[in-house]
């Protein structure tokens, strides 16, 4: 009686868990819609469009939790339909953007805090490259294990989400703390 009760629980915690997400991934493509909006209006439309997504791409190859689900989940809601093989169709994308731009427009990594991030992440092979790593292994995981592997057990599956993601963000803290400073042109005071 206590293991069911247990379980109902984890449950009704699990589906307030998927709400909560649905809504924070509404407020998450409201928050990026009002960014590339500022961002356009600073830098001027094509620049500003740009910009934002090699903002975009940042956030796909740098961030273990920007899956495509998140950035996609206004076109689900809208058609009703997902889109298969998102995440590799959005990794795929973010690496030729980068790639196109760091060959033909590498001067507009400066325009930003955020592509100046990301330039030097993607041009210092050691350390900085163990961040896209760790994200490649947390969309592995949700692309092609979560949903065959743990799809009988909820809370084990987002336990391992969870790691993953705390390790791809601290990795990314760690990793990234020195660029940024040093991008910010931070002076110590002793």
């Amino acid at each position: 009686m206590v293991q069911r009760t247990l379980y109902r629980t984890l449950l009704h915690l699990i589906n307030t868990a998927r709400v909560l997400t649905y809504y924070l991934s509404i407020l998450f493509f409201l928050t990026i819609y009002l960014f590339t909006l500022y961002i356009v209006i600073i830098h001027g439309f094509f620049q500003g469009i740009y910009i934002a997504a090699l903002m975009w791409s940042f956030f796909i190859l740098c961030v273990p939790g920007g899956s495509s689900g998140v950035l996609l989940r206004p076109i689900k809601l809208v058609t009703g339909y997902g889109i298969p093989f998102a995440e590799i169709i959005t990794w795929t994308s973010a690496i030729g953007l980068n790639l196109y731009t760091h060959y033909y427009h590498s001067s507009i990594y400066l325009k930003s805090l955020g592509t100046h991030l990301l330039y030097r992440i993607l041009t210092q092979p050691w350390p900085s490259w163990i961040i896209p790593f760790v994200c490649v292994l947390g969309t592995l995981y949700r692309t092609f294990l979560s949903t065959r592997m743990y799809a009988h057990n909820r809370l084990l599956h987002y336990a391992l989400t969870a790691i993953l993601a705390f390790a791809g963000i601290t990795v990314l803290i760690l990793f990234s703390f020195r660029d940024l400073i040093i991008i910010m042109n931070i002076q110590a005071s002793l």
